[in-house]
């Protein structure tokens, strides 16, 4: 009788044991599904805010084209663009709240290539990753002595780190 009590004593202790390590496989697997969830979450928050930054940045009124005081839609000045760099530099703190570690450029592709414009740069120290996004937008320069000024097409060119 002490032999069967002993056997049933040894059962118990290894369909314990296994319980146990097939609990700790279990929570090392949900854990590790949470945790790429959560870079997945941190990845689509770094785009959207990419995408925020953009949006910011095309509806400031420092950007825009006018033409005798009416308001051209579509399109950047680029004199207002060069205006809006050195502005940047001057009160860096503000535009911080507006566009954080990001760096926001203009690269004329047509008619001719140019040396981008850098309205804001502003790189985190130890960034893991960049994520990229592009819009493109219409660069006129209205201080030409024609009519309608020249107009390129150009890309706005948004880094932000994280």
């Amino acid at each position: 009788m002490n032999k069967k009590a002993q056997i049933q004593m040894t059962e118990n202790v290894i369909i314990l044991f296994i319980f146990f390590i097939l609990l700790i496989f279990a929570i090392v697997f949900f854990t590790r599904i949470q945790t790429g969830k959560q870079e997945i979450k941190i990845s689509e928050d770094i785009q959207n805010r990419g995408l925020q930054i953009a949006q910011s940045i095309s509806t400031l009124p420092e950007l825009r084209c006018t033409k005798k005081a009416v308001t051209v839609l579509g399109c950047y000045d680029e004199a207002n663009a060069l205006a809006l760099q050195s502005l940047v530099e001057q009160n860096n703190d503000y535009y911080f709240d507006q566009f954080s570690y990001s760096t926001i450029s203009i690269n004329e592709i047509f008619p001719e290539v140019r040396e981008p414009i850098v309205i804001y740069d502003n790189k985190k120290a130890n960034f893991t990753s960049l994520i990229p996004t592009q819009l493109p937008m219409l660069l006129c320069d209205f201080t030409e002595s024609t009519e309608k000024g020249a107009c390129s097409f150009a890309i706005l060119n948004i880094n932000v780190y994280s």
